[in-house]
């Protein structure tokens, strides 16, 4: 029997994740996921991979959004409200991808640029400027700044699999997946 074990959702693209137990679905995947991104002065995304320390950062929701703090200090941070807009739109790459994003949020970008010692520009997601086409999907499908589909589904069973295969231990937090679902046969998803 297949066994949801975890939902997370991911405001930021490369920062940690809030666990839920439910949580809204859009046309673009899970509600405020991925939604937000760090990027340069010219508009290029940063990772975990250039940058490790965003995966350091803690997140926790809070009134109608989340604040985002420094892991050694947590009142140091800022707060964002998950449905704030920004009339500053850029044109931001992801993945070789040109679409477009609200900036303005200055205080984040400030306080993000500081901690990176970096200067950094927080943006947030232009609806409907990002679409997706896929040849297993007939039809085009909108997205925010995940890797390539609105939600990221793993198997554990597959995690596990390839844990054997590679002689070494993988944490399914390293896959950043919205469902993190068992009970499947590897490679089932």
């Amino acid at each position: 029997m297949v066994k949801l074990e975890k939902i997370t959702i991911f405001f930021f693209f490369s920062v940690s994740g809030l666990e839920c137990n439910t949580h809204p679905i859009i046309s673009e995947g899970f509600k405020y996921d991925r939604e937000w991104m760090i990027v340069t002065p010219d508009g290029t995304f940063l990772t975990q991979r250039e940058m490790p320390q965003l995966n350091q950062l803690g997140i926790v929701s809070c009134d109608e959004g989340f604040y985002i703090f420094n892991p050694n200090d947590k009142s140091s941070g800022f707060q964002i409200n998950a449905n704030q807009e920004s009339d500053k739109i850029i044109e931001v790459n992801i993945w070789g991808q040109e679409c477009l994003a609200q900036t303005g949020f200055k205080d984040s970008s400030a306080w993000l640029s500081d901690y990176l010692c970096k200067e950094v520009i927080l943006v947030k997601i232009q609806k409907r400027s990002r679409i997706r086409k896929s040849n297993s999907w007939e039809f085009n499908f909108p997205i925010n700044f995940s890797d390539g589909y609105p939600i990221h589904l793993v198997n554990l069973n597959s995690i596990k699999q390839v844990e054997v295969i590679g002689n070494t231990q993988i944490d399914p937090k390293q896959f950043r997946s919205n469902l993190l679902i068992s009970g499947l046969p590897p490679f089932e998803e």
